[in-house]
C-alpha cells in the first residue's frame, strides 16, 4: 500500500531508519468542508470545535482517496472507499473505518 499512501499524503518514519513504523500525513484539502451543508459547532467568533456531520464539496474532493480539511486546526483523517477497500482486502488491522458523508 506504499505507493497507494504515497499518491495521497506522506509516510514519515517513527523511528530513524525503520522500515517498519511509519506515522501518515495526507495532503491538505484546501475548502473542501460544505459548511453550508455540514453541522458544526462554533464559538461566538465563528471558529469551529467540531463537526457533528460532514458535507464536503465533491468537485474539490474529487481524486483525494485521503486527506486532511483546512476547516479545523488539527483534522480528522478522511479516506475514499477505495483506500478501505484496499485495506481489508490486504488483510490489514489496526483501523476502524466510520462513514461520515455519502455523496
Amino acid at each position: 500500500m506504499q505507493s497507494f499512501l504515497e499518491k495521497h499524503g506522506e509516510l514519515l518514519p517513527l523511528e530513524e531508519n525503520s522500515d517498519q513504523l511509519f506515522i501518515y500525513n495526507p495532503w491538505l484539502c484546501e475548502n473542501a468542508l460544505d459548511s453550508a451543508k455540514s453541522e458544526m459547532i462554533k464559538l461566538s467568533g465563528g471558529k469551529i470545535i467540531r463537526i457533528t456531520k460532514y458535507a464536503f464539496h465533491k468537485e474539490r474532493i474529487d481524486g483525494f482517496e485521503a486527506f486532511k480539511i483546512s476547516d479545523l486546526r488539527v483534522s480528522p483523517v478522511f479516506l475514499g472507499q477505495t483506500f478501505v477497500d484496499e485495506w481489508l482486502s490486504a488483510g490489514f488491522v489496526g483501523l476502524e473505518f466510520n462513514e461520515v458523508w455519502k455523496d
